[in-house]
């Protein structure tokens, strides 16, 4: 599978954001994590945090992330200026989904019940990977809650979007896949060979 340059490009500054900062929220400083907060909806009950204050920006994960895999220094950045609002989709990380099914559509669904949860009339939507997906369908079926959408390292989806392989999804999906695995299926061999630091 041949990777478009702009996906590879974002993936590449990703993985070497997680690889220099780490991919949890170990390296936070505890006493400035806030604590992870509950609502519950038809079927699930959804996780989130807030850091900082003003306008309102929800980041919407990738495939098969959580909310703990942001970047720290990111956060710090937003939450200077903005309310940054992290969560974990139904049935992920600290969010629950008793529901067997659910679609993109869904999660745009739950990012509606969120806003207003929080009473949230307006916000940034900022989706990276399969979160611009849900960033997409959230701002077509919720054009007038959107003030502005950022799409980082994804595409439109659908059935002409170029996807993976099956085996490279079984990885990617895989909770016990290695950072070698990870990354050899994110980025090109021949890019890893080129650059081994």
């Amino acid at each position: 599978m041949k990777m478009k340059k702009s996906f590879c490009l974002g993936t590449l500054l990703i993985i070497s954001i997680f690889l220099s900062q780490g991919c949890n929220q170990q390296h936070f400083n505890k006493e400035t994590v806030p604590e992870v907060n509950y609502f519950e909806i038809q079927n699930a009950k959804i996780a989130y945090t807030i850091y900082g204050q003003g306008d309102p920006i929800i980041l919407c994960m990738g495939y098969g992330g959580n909310m703990d895999l942001w970047d720290e220094h990111f956060i710090d950045l937003l939450k200077q200026k903005f309310k940054v609002i992290v969560f974990d989709y139904r049935g992920m990380g600290y969010s629950t989904n008793s529901d067997s099914t659910f679609t993109i559509n869904t999660l745009a669904d739950d990012i509606n019940e969120l806003c207003q949860f929080l009473n949230i009339d307006k916000a940034h939507i900022l989706g990276w990977s399969m979160g611009g997906y849900v960033a997409q369908t959230f701002a077509i079926n919720y054009p007038e809650k959107v003030n502005k959408l950022v799409l980082y390292a994804t595409d439109f989806g659908g059935t002409v979007a170029q996807t993976s392989s099956q085996e490279i999804a079984n990885i990617l999906s895989d909770s016990t896949s290695t950072p070698s695995q990870m990354i050899g299926t994110l980025i090109p061999k021949d890019w890893l060979k080129d650059h081994p630091d």
